[in-house]
């Protein structure tokens, strides 16, 4: 049996339970939460939802999962693929992947606006890569599974004939795998927000991946 392994990561901070804080990055400051509408979600806080979903989820498949973030504290993205790349090195995997979980944002300001973007979007480093074809079988088995159903708006870049966006971010170009960030909505915007906290939605999105990255595996 070929030995798979998969790398988790959950952007940004978490809420402390014991405290009630935050705890971001110093760096990052406050700018990953949505507040309006009397209702507050912090970024940090569902992306460690999805991810750890995504990691019961694959329970059983045989493919290895490695956490490379915190429950709770963050940390610099660099000390995430350093993890990533010591136990790939170590282990030697048959085949790996780098799966970063993130919602977007609208401006540089912590309070969101209820009229900011939508929508889902994936990315992978600039050019051509093995990570192009995981990222668009992702997008296109989660458009399937919640474009219609929740009102998902899937934001693409073709100008290289793939969905996916190419941007040089250190998480993408660092990790010795192929490496995929996906822009679960935006929490800056009420509707996107909320439907992070929906867990028919959280469902439907870690069924999704689960089959894309299953796919991906066996080519």
């Amino acid at each position: 049996m070929k030995k798979h392994t998969i790398y988790i990561n959950a952007g940004h901070g978490s809420i402390d339970p014991a405290t009630g804080k935050y705890m971001t990055f110093p760096t990052h400051g406050k700018f990953y939460e949505y507040e309006g509408r009397g209702y507050t979600a912090y970024e940090g806080v569902t992306n460690r939802i999805f991810a750890m979903l995504f990691e019961q989820a694959m329970q059983n498949t045989g493919i290895r999962i490695v956490r490379t973030y915190h429950r709770i504290n963050d940390m610099d993205n660099y000390q995430r693929t350093q993890i990533a790349n010591a136990d790939f090195m170590r282990t030697r995997p048959d085949k790996a992947l780098w799966l970063s979980w993130h919602s977007n944002a609208f401006g540089m300001q912590s309070k969101g606006q209820s009229q900011a973007p939508r929508g889902y979007s994936i990315f992978t480093s600039e050019g051509e890569t093995t990570a192009d074809s995981c990222a668009k079988l992702i997008l296109d088995e989660t458009e399937l599974a919640t474009a219609k159903r929740f009102g998902i708006m899937f934001r693409k870049d073709m100008r290289d004939n793939n969905p996916d966006f190419d941007i040089n971010f250190d998480e993408l170009t660092l990790t010795y795998m192929p490496a995929v960030l996906i822009e679960n909505l935006f929490f800056t915007n009420y509707d996107d927000a909320t439907l992070l906290l929906n867990k028919d939605y959280q469902q439907a999105v870690i069924q999704a991946t689960k089959t894309a990255v299953l796919k991906w595996f066996e080519l």
